[in-house]
Parts: structure tokens; sequence; C-alpha cells
């Protein structure tokens, strides 16, 4: 799988809490998977002296931590949508797209984005 290099370096970003400016304090990285390739990201890491928690500047196009970007939660969500199950879509995401991703994680991004669908029956073998 192709992999991709991504900066997200700032010197300064404002406190999601407070608004107070928050100087670079260090570098951190993560892989994020993507549809066809993987981002590997550098990202600044902030240090609030009001609130006293440290901050991360975010990545475009992924959620706060998440190991995927929002790109393959919304092609699961929408193979949910056209009836296949978790597993299957799991399976699908190995075959296509070289990315294991586990059922229950599947499941997981289901509810947070849809709760009534994720208690239907769908995801589910029939």
């Amino acid at each position: 799988m192709r992999r991709v290099k991504v900066e997200v370096i700032k010197k300064v970003i404002n406190c999601p809490k407070c608004g107070t400016p928050s100087k670079k304090h260090s570098i951190g990285k993560r892989t994020i998977k993507d549809l066809g390739y993987i981002q590997e990201v550098r990202y600044s890491k902030h240090y609030c002296p009001e609130c006293k928690v440290f901050i991360t500047a975010p990545v475009d196009g992924t959620n706060k931590n998440s190991r995927y970007s929002n790109k393959v939660r919304d092609k699961c969500y929408e193979l949910v949508k056209d009836g296949y199950t978790y597993e299957k879509i799991s399976n699908a995401m190995v075959s296509v797209y070289e990315m294991r991703i586990p059922s229950s994680t599947i499941h997981n991004w289901i509810t947070d984005m849809d709760f009534e669908l994720a208690t239907t029956e769908l995801g589910t073998e029939k």
C-alpha cells in the first residue's frame, strides 16, 4: 500500500477550552489508514498554560486519535446502509483496500454516526 507523508506543524494554536494561544511543545507521529494509501502524519503538540493540558494540532479528514480517515468510516457507513454485514464489510476492506478493520470497530462507527441504523438488523447476518 502506498505511503504518503503529511506534516501538520503549527507554531501556535488556540486552546479549544479557553482560547489561550498555546506554543508548540513537541512533535508527535501517527499513522492513518485511508482508502488506497497510508498517511504517516507528523503533528505538533501544544501546551496551554491556562488549562495546563496538552493539545494536538488537528489533522484534516480524521477524528482525534483515530487510526482511520473519515473516508474509510463513510465508506463503511454506506455499505451498511446498502445492507452489507459488518463481517462482509471487514472482508471487503481487506480484499479491496488491503486494510483489516475489525467488525467491532465498524459497529462502533455506525453506532456513533447513526444509532438507529446500528440498532436495526443491518450489519448482522439475517
